[in-house]
């Protein structure tokens, strides 16, 4: 991860690849650059890089996971075991995860975006 002693905000989008998601995770990325890039080193996990080159001059660390799109096997292995691991190693003071799945991590602060609020909408009961 280099030398810095700043602080490490990870932003785990690796499933967005094209449209609303993406957006949203352009806005966040763009947003949290122009705010607090000099206060902390940004790492954004994504499925392909190429998608984020224009940030690629704003000192950003990029990590790739094409494969997490593939399938739900290994994208359930990335989130539960492979995040794990580098959460640990890397030692995030804030893991912002975009894509509806809060992964199995270690840091000192956690957020998921939820993009379908679907699983928190209250269904009214049949026939009643």
């Amino acid at each position: 991860m280099g030398t810095s002693t700043k602080p490490i905000v990870v932003i785990s989008g690796v499933n967005f690849i094209e449209g609303g998601p993406l957006s949203v995770m352009m806005d966040v990325v763009g947003r949290f650059i122009s705010t607090f890039n000099k206060d902390f080193t940004l790492l954004l996990i994504v499925n392909n890089k190429h998608l984020f080159s224009d940030f690629f001059a704003s000192d950003v660390l990029f990590y790739e996971y094409p494969r997490a799109k593939k399938s739900w096997l290994f994208r359930l292995w990335f989130e539960y075991v492979k995040c794990y691991f580098l959460s640990k190693k890397i030692k995030p003071y804030l893991w912002l995860s975009l894509h509806d799945i809060s992964p199995n991590i270690k840091s000192t602060r956690r957020a998921v975006y939820c993009h379908n609020s679907i699983a928190f909408y209250k269904m009214p009961f049949l026939g009643s």
